[in-house]
């Protein structure tokens, strides 16, 4: 059974708990957890079910996640989109508070259950941590 993208689907509550800051206002630094990823193509619903099971019970069940969001690329015809080498057809992106939310959250048993997923599904993936913060702090690039 071949899977479509369009078939996949997350309940969004509790995707984020704590409220985004005022426009304008100073964001304090955070980690992003940042997943991109292309499905096998030829992935079981049942794989695919897993997948989204694991990672609603991940945001559900583990506090250390501020926020949780998962989408699909979106092309436009821009030059850079051919650039790329691989087509990574989804990114799901999860803040932390700090680093130690974010090893809190990879040693927890529900991430243990979505890794297990996630290894089942993808065909292609790349995952990266980064430390995120205000515009103001671009300064430290040109340094």
């Amino acid at each position: 059974m071949e899977a479509t993208p369009q078939a996949w689907s997350l309940e969004p509550e509790a995707w984020s708990r704590q409220p985004a800051p005022a426009k304008g206002s100073p964001r304090a630094a955070m980690i992003a957890h940042v997943v991109l990823f292309r499905p096998k193509a030829l992935l079981p619903g049942d794989a695919r079910q897993r997948l989204v099971d694991g990672f609603t019970r991940a945001v559900r069940e583990i506090p250390q996640i501020r926020r949780a969001r998962i989408g699909r690329r979106v092309t436009h015809g821009r030059p850079y989109e051919q650039l790329m080498r691989a087509d990574y057809s989804y990114a799901a992106v999860l803040e932390f508070d700090d680093v130690a939310g974010l090893k809190t959250y990879l040693a927890h048993d529900a991430h243990e259950a979505l890794g297990a997923a996630f290894f089942e599904c993808f065909e292609e993936a790349l995952i990266y941590d980064y430390e995120m913060g205000d515009p103001s702090e671009l300064k430290e690039l040109s340094q």
